[in-house]
Protein backbone atom coordinates (compact mmCIF):
# COMPACT_ATOMS: atom_id res chain seq x y z
CA UNK A 1 0.00 0.00 0.00
CA UNK A 2 1.19 3.57 -0.82
CA UNK A 3 1.89 5.72 1.77
CA UNK A 4 0.56 8.90 2.18
CA UNK A 5 2.54 12.09 1.50
CA UNK A 6 1.85 15.48 3.38
CA UNK A 7 2.65 18.65 1.57
CA UNK A 8 1.54 22.12 1.93
CA UNK A 9 -0.46 24.80 0.33
CA UNK A 10 2.64 25.69 -1.87
CA UNK A 11 5.50 23.58 -2.96
CA UNK A 12 8.47 24.30 -4.92
CA UNK A 13 8.80 21.98 -8.02
CA UNK A 14 11.51 21.19 -11.12
CA UNK A 15 10.50 20.18 -14.28
CA UNK A 16 13.54 17.67 -15.48
CA UNK A 17 12.59 17.74 -18.92
CA UNK A 18 12.63 21.26 -19.18
CA UNK A 19 15.39 21.79 -17.40
CA UNK A 20 13.71 23.63 -15.16
CA UNK A 21 14.07 23.59 -11.46
CA UNK A 22 12.97 25.02 -8.08
CA UNK A 23 9.91 26.86 -9.59
CA UNK A 24 7.17 27.63 -7.22
CA UNK A 25 4.27 25.46 -7.44
CA UNK A 26 0.01 26.56 -5.73
CA UNK A 27 -1.69 23.50 -4.99
CA UNK A 28 -5.21 23.66 -5.96
CA UNK A 29 -7.37 21.44 -4.75
CA UNK A 30 -10.21 23.26 -6.73
CA UNK A 31 -8.53 22.26 -9.88
CA UNK A 32 -9.04 18.82 -11.10
CA UNK A 33 -5.92 19.12 -13.37
CA UNK A 34 -2.55 20.96 -13.18
CA UNK A 35 -1.34 23.82 -15.67
CA UNK A 36 1.71 24.89 -16.89
CA UNK A 37 2.73 28.38 -17.55
CA UNK A 38 3.26 28.21 -21.70
CA UNK A 39 3.86 30.52 -24.25
CA UNK A 40 4.02 29.84 -28.24
CA UNK A 41 1.97 27.35 -28.34
CA UNK A 42 0.83 25.91 -31.34
CA UNK A 43 0.26 22.74 -33.50
CA UNK A 44 2.91 22.27 -36.68
CA UNK A 45 2.76 19.47 -39.05
CA UNK A 46 6.16 17.72 -39.39
CA UNK A 47 7.13 14.19 -40.66
CA UNK A 48 3.08 14.10 -41.25
CA UNK A 49 2.44 14.33 -38.26
CA UNK A 50 0.61 16.73 -36.21
CA UNK A 51 3.13 18.31 -33.50
CA UNK A 52 2.55 20.40 -30.26
CA UNK A 53 4.58 22.94 -29.68
CA UNK A 54 5.18 25.68 -27.02
CA UNK A 55 7.61 27.49 -24.51
CA UNK A 56 8.00 26.36 -20.76
CA UNK A 57 7.83 29.07 -18.46
CA UNK A 58 8.04 31.73 -21.39
CA UNK A 59 11.65 30.50 -22.03
CA UNK A 60 11.77 31.30 -25.69
CA UNK A 61 14.92 29.39 -25.73
CA UNK A 62 12.85 25.99 -25.20
CA UNK A 63 11.05 25.02 -27.63
CA UNK A 64 9.49 21.91 -26.55
CA UNK A 65 7.69 19.49 -29.42
CA UNK A 66 5.58 16.94 -28.63
CA UNK A 67 3.00 14.27 -30.42
CA UNK A 68 1.92 13.18 -27.03
CA UNK A 69 -1.11 15.30 -26.75
CA UNK A 70 -4.50 15.94 -26.37
CA UNK A 71 -6.94 19.37 -26.22
CA UNK A 72 -10.02 19.26 -23.96
CA UNK A 73 -12.36 21.97 -22.03
CA UNK A 74 -11.15 23.72 -18.88
CA UNK A 75 -14.02 25.21 -16.93
CA UNK A 76 -12.12 28.35 -15.24
CA UNK A 77 -12.98 29.50 -11.80
CA UNK A 78 -15.07 32.38 -12.90
CA UNK A 79 -17.30 29.67 -15.13
CA UNK A 80 -15.63 30.40 -18.51
CA UNK A 81 -14.40 27.52 -20.68
CA UNK A 82 -11.50 27.67 -23.01
CA UNK A 83 -9.92 24.62 -25.22
CA UNK A 84 -6.39 23.84 -23.78
CA UNK A 85 -3.60 21.35 -24.94
CA UNK A 86 -2.69 18.69 -22.37
CA UNK A 87 0.73 16.80 -22.35
CA UNK A 88 2.31 14.32 -19.87
CA UNK A 89 5.99 15.45 -18.15
CA UNK A 90 7.30 14.36 -15.32
CA UNK A 91 7.40 16.52 -11.97
CA UNK A 92 10.18 16.28 -9.19
CA UNK A 93 8.91 16.95 -5.80
CA UNK A 94 11.05 16.12 -2.81
CA UNK A 95 13.36 14.14 -5.22
CA UNK A 96 10.85 12.09 -6.35
CA UNK A 97 10.05 12.15 -10.13
CA UNK A 98 6.58 11.63 -10.85
CA UNK A 99 4.56 11.61 -14.08
CA UNK A 100 2.34 14.30 -14.69
CA UNK A 101 -0.54 15.60 -16.89
CA UNK A 102 -0.57 19.32 -17.14
CA UNK A 103 -2.68 21.78 -19.26
CA UNK A 104 -0.89 24.47 -21.12
CA UNK A 105 -2.11 28.33 -20.99
CA UNK A 106 -0.32 31.42 -20.29
CA UNK A 107 -0.29 32.14 -16.84
CA UNK A 108 1.86 35.33 -17.11
CA UNK A 109 -0.73 37.40 -14.84
CA UNK A 110 -0.75 34.87 -12.06
CA UNK A 111 1.37 34.99 -9.06
CA UNK A 112 2.97 30.90 -9.70
CA UNK A 113 3.48 29.20 -12.81
CA UNK A 114 2.31 25.69 -12.02
CA UNK A 115 -0.77 24.68 -10.08
CA UNK A 116 -1.25 21.26 -9.46
CA UNK A 117 -3.89 19.60 -9.01
CA UNK A 118 -6.73 16.89 -7.70
CA UNK A 119 -5.93 14.50 -10.06
CA UNK A 120 -2.29 14.41 -9.08
CA UNK A 121 -2.31 14.77 -5.40
CA UNK A 122 -5.09 11.82 -5.43
CA UNK A 123 -3.09 9.34 -7.39
CA UNK A 124 -0.15 9.98 -5.62
CA UNK A 125 -1.98 9.77 -2.18
CA UNK A 126 -1.29 13.34 -0.94
CA UNK A 127 -2.81 15.06 1.74
CA UNK A 128 -2.83 18.73 1.87
CA UNK A 129 -1.98 20.57 5.21
CA UNK A 130 -2.23 24.49 5.00
CA UNK A 131 0.00 25.04 7.81
CA UNK A 132 2.69 24.04 6.10
CA UNK A 133 4.39 26.86 3.80
CA UNK A 134 6.95 25.38 1.63
CA UNK A 135 9.51 22.99 1.95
Amino acid sequence: MQQRRIIGNYKTVSFPEFGISDTKAKIDTGAETGALHSTNIRLITKDNKQHLTFSPFDHPEITYSTTDYYQDEVKSSNGMTEKRYYITTNIQIDKETLPITLSLTNRESMKYPVLIGVKFLAKYKYIVDLSITDA
